[in-house]
Formats: C-alpha cells, sequence, structure tokens
C-alpha cells in the first residue's frame, strides 16, 4: 500500500484512517527533505537533543528512540503498535519500528511516557514549523484550505 486515507474496521468500529508509507506523501515530496524518510531523519536529529536528566545505569533506551516510538502509533493503525513491532522482531527478524524508522530498541508504554513526559512540547515546535512553512511554499497545503462565505462569523470558527 502506496498510503493515504481507508476505511478500516478495528474491534468492530470503521473509520477512515490515513495510512502512511515510505512513498505516502504527494509525488512532489518523494526525494526531497520532506518525504518520509526526510521527515523521521528530522524528526531523528530533533529528539537527539531532547533533554535527558536520566543519571548512571538507567539509559537503556535512547531518548529518539522514545520519541520515534511515540511518532510511530500514529502512522502506523495498530491498535498495539508497539507489541506488534517486539512480535514481528522475533518472528520475521525485524520490524517497522527498526525499517522505517531506524529504532534501535523498542520501548515499553511507560518507558516512553516516562521519558517524553518531562520534554515541553515547544522542543519540538521549530520542526513543525519549518515543514508547514516548506509544505505552505510548495503549495502542498493549498487544497486543505477552506473559504469561509462572507456571511460566516469567523470568530465562531476555531482553526488549527
Amino acid at each position: 500500500m502506496s498510503g493515504g486515507w481507508t476505511k478500516v474496521t478495528v474491534h468492530g468500529i470503521k473509520r477512515w484512517v490515513i495510512i502512511f508509507s515510505e512513498q505516502s506523501l504527494a509525488f512532489p515530496l518523494v526525494g526531497s527533505p520532506l518525504d518520509f524518510k526526510g521527515l523521521v531523519a528530522s524528526l531523528r536529529e530533533l529528539m537527539q537533543r531532547f533533554p535527558d536528566k536520566r543519571t548512571g545505569k538507567n539509559c537503556v533506551y535512547a531518548m529518539e528512540d522514545a520519541a520515534l516510538a511515540a511518532f510511530a502509533v500514529f502512522t502506523m493503525q495498530s491498535p498495539s503498535f508497539l507489541a506488534y513491532q517486539r512480535t514481528m522482531k522475533q518472528t520475521k527478524g525485524q520490524s517497522n519500528a527498526h525499517t522505517l524508522f531506524g529504532m534501535n530498541l523498542i520501548p515499553t508504554d511507560n518507558c516512553i511516557r516516562n521519558l517524553l513526559d518531562p520534554v515541553a512540547p515547544s522542543h519540538v515546535t521549530p520542526l513543525f514549523e519549518q515543514t508547514f512553512e516548506a509544505l505552505n511554499a510548495g503549495g502542498h497545503i493549498d487544497p486543505f484550505r477552506v473559504s469561509l462565505s462572507s456571511e460566516v462569523d469567523p470568530n465562531s470558527w476555531t482553526l488549527a
């Protein structure tokens, strides 16, 4: 599957989800810093600079592995992504966590929370802004813009 929106049924509930893969973004982005590999590389570089207050032998997982595991959960549509990745690693010798995200070790859910809870969201703001501006400059945001008629009070809308 090349990525995009698809309808899936998870635990009897039908929903639309977006599926990501290395080729999931629009064709003009493939091979650019905005394609999947470029975004993961940018995330990894940023996450290596996350504050880490651990000391001593309490450093089994790299901060970037924990942060990439948290990010990966949103790109792979699995009810238990991390458990599935561990099973894939055991049965197939590798997992998407390793092949797509370059993670060395897959931390537990609790470990991810413990490592990332102290990291302020402001640490990822620069990358978000750079990515958004690059997408906007390339015209990739335009299809998602909405024009409100003059009859609609813009103060009654919350746009994110």
